[in-house]
């Protein structure tokens, strides 16, 4: 009998512990989802019950509950608390205990996963935070771990800040499939955040509808959840987003729903947004009393926002720190005044003197100073009077230049003219005459004109290559570096007002192929149907 009693006693005690510590877990757990979800409100009251979670995990046998801890109090006091150094501490505390462990691969996942959120709030340096990501990914699939959705979830931020939104989406969408699988191990912030990050993948991909339906997903999510806070930053999201996208009744609608629920956030950037947003809708539609009433409401929630934010980092501040070095400074104090109360006389004397003195050599400075811009300005005047000059005398002889090819162009074609008539008149007669002694002058005539025009193609070409250096032509290539060299000479014959039949001959094609080039030119040049080509190249 007494031996039963003995052995009941025992198995009590024992289930008494075993319950003890299985209530420290389901607290650390409680405390850790209440932390993920007040962190940004509740600085004070999320340290410290985190580091009640940290004496708790030292009572539980689950080495994985103090990791969760260690990595909640690194990121809390990177984000929150800006304090890199205990980041770094309780990271270095989570690889002891992945070594103590023969390199325990879920434990190094974690690790990596917290260097890679040090990285990239703290440092920036998206490499870095990459490659720990990889690491911690590499480990969960090498050794067939669960997918951390925390994980997937800082590893899709780093491709949305680079700009890789399909990667990132196809990462967040990961997460949400493990977390909607295990609902009761995720915070409802978690699911949040997440939610709004697919949506803002949409946004970067340019489907607005997806957006927008991610975002109202949030509001659904946001009110099946107890904070009210929650519900109040999805409106406020959602009217955003419709107001960006320049919709603009659906966002005043969104954003007044927020309103109602104003006095339940603590969030005063969220309150100084939605101000902010209804300023812009109200001053689209002309309300001016109801924009200036916002503009001074999110005036006050910035003033607010900057003393909260004031009183974090005085919070962050560790204490015993300061209190020494006050006391440090204080006492150094005390001597420079003994010190200064012997020595005040000289010290004012030669401060006079050296305050003189710098006053002196300022003004000398600043005259000086004033001589040599006046001398700058002076000559910087005479160097562009100059370049104009010179400019001016280079505009004036190419125009000469210009001028002097068109005259030369036109007598060209006087004399042409003449010379065809007078081949037309000796043709018509040779037609008339029958006289076969005429048939060798008929087929020397006939020759005579394929080489006069093949010399006429030469000396036009010539005249476009030489022309190749003048102010139209550069302009041209500058304009339309698109255009061959062929289409260029096309296009300056076009400004020597040459017309059809002469282009013809200088390029020996037929005029459909003369029609073909003149339409590829338009449409290399971008000319719209109203718009002329010789116009368009006399303008140039």
């Amino acid at each position: 009998m007494r031996n039963i009693i003995v052995i009941t006693l025992l198995c009590s005690t024992l289930s008494h512990a075993y319950a003890i510590k299985r209530g420290d877990g389901q607290e650390i757990d409680r405390i850790l989802h209440w932390v993920e979800d007040h962190s940004e409100d509740h600085v004070s009251e999320c340290l410290d019950s985190l580091l009640k979670a940290e004496r708790l995990s030292h009572r539980v046998e689950s080495f994985k509950s103090r990791v969760k801890v260690l990595l909640s109090l690194s990121r809390f006091t990177l984000v929150r608390l800006n304090n890199l150094e205990r980041c770094h501490l309780y990271l270095e505390e989570v690889r002891k205990m992945a070594q103590s462990r023969q390199n325990d691969p879920w434990t190094l996942s974690q690790y990596h996963n917290g260097r890679g959120v040090m990285f990239f709030y703290e440092q920036s340096d998206r490499t870095k935070a990459l490659q720990e990501f990889r690491k911690a990914q590499y480990l969960c699939q090498r050794f067939s771990l669960p997918k951390d959705p925390m994980l997937l979830n800082n590893y899709g931020l780093v491709f949305l800040s680079s700009d890789q939104a399909g990667k990132a989406l196809q990462l967040f969408r990961e997460a949400a499939t493990i977390a909607k699988k295990n609902k009761e191990a995720i915070s409802p912030r978690f699911v949040i955040s997440n939610t709004l990050n697919i949506g803002v993948c949409y946004i970067y991909l340019n489907d607005i509808e997806r957006a927008e339906n991610q975002f109202r997903k949030v509001v659904e999510i946001a009110k099946s959840t107890l904070g009210l806070n929650d519900d109040f930053e999805a409106l406020v999201y959602l009217g955003v987003f419709q107001e960006e996208q320049g919709m603009t009744e659906e966002a005043l609608y969104s954003l007044k729903q927020a309103e109602k629920l104003l006095i339940y956030s603590s969030s005063f950037q969220t309150k100084s947004l939605l101000s902010e947003s209804l300023e812009l809708i109200y001053s689209k539609k002309g309300m001016t009393d109801l924009a200036y009433e916002c503009a001074k409401r999110k005036s006050l929630f910035l003033d607010s926002l900057r003393e909260v934010k004031l009183s974090e980092q005085a919070f962050a501040l560790d204490y015993k720190f300061e209190a020494q070095k006050l006391k440090d400074e204080k006492i150094i104090s005390n001597l420079k005044n003994t010190s200064e109360r012997q020595n005040f006389k000289w010290r004012i004397t030669l401060l006079i003197t050296t305050l003189l003195f710098v006053l002196l050599m300022g003004f000398f400075i600043i005259y000086r100073l004033n001589k040599m811009k006046e001398l700058n300005r002076i000559k910087a005047e005479n160097e562009s009077l100059e370049k104009e000059r010179i400019r001016q005398q280079s505009e004036i002889a190419i125009l000469r230049k210009e001028e002097e090819l068109i005259s030369a162009n036109v007598e060209l074609n006087v004399r042409k003219n003449e010379l065809t008539e007078l081949k037309g008149r000796l043709q018509s007669h040779l037609d008339k005459s029958h006289d076969p002694e005429f048939d060798d002058l008929k087929t020397f005539l006939k020759q005579a004109q394929q080489s006069e025009k093949r010399a006429e193609q030469l000396k036009y070409l010539d005249h476009v290559l030489n022309y190749s250096n003048s102010t139209f032509y550069s302009k041209l290539r500058t304009k339309h570096p698109n255009l061959s060299e062929d289409e260029l000479r096309l296009a300056t014959l076009i400004r020597l007002n040459l017309g059809s039949e002469e282009l013809l001959q200088v390029f020996n094609i037929s005029m459909s192929s003369l029609m073909t080039k003149r339409y590829r030119m338009r449409k290399k040049m971008s000319l719209t149907k109203n718009t002329g080509l010789e116009e368009y190249i006399m303008t140039l």
